[in-house]
């Protein structure tokens, strides 16, 4: 067992381990609930709902099911989590668990973030992109049919459960939207190398949460550093909503990255040479993802970053080295046309 400490306005640990194993007895150091709501999806439940459960006997359990994929990252799904909640007669004092990937964790997270106006909520991510990413941090919230994540709150959770054979049942598009995930912290860290995700996974997992817990410490409301997170996910986030969400979130993000260091290569005036040595670690992962800058651009124009017609880009100087650019829209775009023409 692993565990990070993440100091944030409201402080809280971050476990990594093989299993479920004294999640019961951990539950009952950080809060003192009688009742949990176990939310997850329905291709979660059949998989891991039982063996939670086993080391949840002490707690009276209300397990509700949401629909699985980004589809459900809705305000339908929400409001189905408050009724559930409000029902059953859950109090401040109980608990709200998110037994799933990143739309169980960011749906959940922002149910408890609203109802009562905040209950305690447990993040216990079962993807590789949830464990590395959304359930650490704080950040909540639903889609809306304008824009993802428009709808949202910074909510932290009371504790973070990471057990790592989860990865064990994940699909190959699951797993490899968690690797293109992973790659974004290879981009922006120095310590983070690409190869470790297929060397040791366990460790790479506890290298990109110990580096987010550090700056969401910094800047626990992305004012500032907390930013440079969003590498590869202006673009990213953009190429997944003109799919439909038909595409992974990690496809999307490696395309993201793929489009960032052109417009780098540009902005900086990297050679070619350059510009393809950056492209390595991206080598194998298909990004052959048709959308025209035009598509893109629309959808970034709905982007929540966006403020008085500048937006914040995060872009590439080398491995290890961002910088959070401020463009107008117009140049942004321009720019986009230029590189992915």
């Amino acid at each position: 067992m692993k565990k990070i400490r993440v100091n944030a306005s409201r402080p809280y640990d971050v476990v990594i381990q093989e299993g479920f194993e004294n999640i019961g007895k951990t539950i009952k150091s950080v809060c003192s609930a009688k009742k949990i709501a176990v939310v997850t999806d329905e291709n979660v439940f059949p998989l891991y709902y039982e063996k939670l459960a086993d080391e949840l006997r002490d707690f009276s359990l209300f397990p509700l099911i949401v629909g699985a994929g980004e589809k459900y990252k809705t305000t339908e799904s929400f409001l189905k989590i408050i009724d559930a909640l409000a029902g059953n007669k859950f109090s401040r004092e109980d608990l709200v668990i998110a037994l799933g990937g990143g739309v169980v964790g960011d749906v959940a997270g922002f149910a408890a973030a609203c109802y009562l106006r905040g209950i305690a909520y447990i993040q216990c991510p079962t993807t590789l992109l949830a464990a590395i990413d959304s359930s650490v941090g704080g950040k909540t919230g639903v889609n809306l049919s304008q824009g993802k994540n428009l709808l949202g709150a910074f909510y932290q959770p009371s504790l973070t459960f990471i057990n790592t054979l989860c990865e064990d049942t994940l699909s190959e598009r699951e797993r490899t939207s968690g690797l293109g995930e992973g790659v974004k912290y290879s981009y922006i860290s120095e310590n983070i190398k690409v190869e470790e995700l297929f060397q040791n996974r366990a460790e790479f997992i506890f290298k990109c949460v110990d580096f987010k817990a550090k700056i969401v410490e910094e800047d626990e409301k992305e004012s500032g550093k907390r930013k440079i997170l969003n590498f590869g996910h202006t673009v990213g986030h953009a190429v997944e909503a003109a799919s439909g969400y038909a595409l992974s979130h990690g496809e999307c993000v490696i395309k993201g990255i793929d489009a960032i260091i052109d417009l780098s290569a540009d902005f900086y005036g990297f050679s070619d040479e350059k510009k393809q040595r950056l492209k390595l670690p991206l080598k194998d992962f298909d990004r052959n993802i048709a959308f025209s800058a035009k598509e893109i651009a629309e959808r970034i124009c709905s982007d929540k970053k966006i403020r008085g017609g500048d937006i914040d880009v995060v872009l590439l100087k080398e491995i290890g080295q961002v910088e959070i650019v401020t463009m107008k829209l117009s140049e942004f775009k321009e720019r986009l046309y230029a590189v992915m023409r």
